[in-house]
């Protein structure tokens, strides 16, 4: 090889182990904040005991837990409605949104903008 070729190769392998080096410290930096990310997720899904309980007073059903007879009890909302809110829930699993309870047949728009204050999804 000649001289320039050599110093060509030598500077193509010094740049790829700079590349290489930075990718792996970019990586190691981001691992940490998506575990705080996941572990505060965590916490904020974990609803302690006493929000909970204040969700209830105020009024605010948690769509997931709520039985049909909680359901019955919010505006609009008959037996038949909320038995098909809770067999809608055991059929396709938890509700992921609030919006998802407009899937459920017989809850119309206007039904949902009078109903949604009164329910969380967590």
């Amino acid at each position: 090889m000649a001289r320039t070729e050599k110093a060509a190769f030598w500077i193509l392998v010094f740049l790829l182990i700079v590349g290489v080096a930075a990718k792996f410290y970019k990586l190691e930096k981001e691992v940490p904040d998506f575990k705080f990310s996941r572990r505060a997720a965590s916490r904020e899904r974990a609803k302690p005991a006493e929000a909970e309980k204040a969700d209830r007073s105020a009024g605010i059903l948690d769509l997931n837990r709520a039985t049909a007879e909680e359901l019955e009890g919010l505006p609009g909302i008959g037996k038949v409605s909320a038995e098909r809110i809770a067999a809608y829930r055991s059929a396709q699993g938890p509700f992921k949104a609030k919006t998802d309870l407009l899937k459920v047949d017989g809850i119309t728009i206007a039904l949902y903008k009078k109903i949604e204050p009164h329910l969380s999804v967590p």
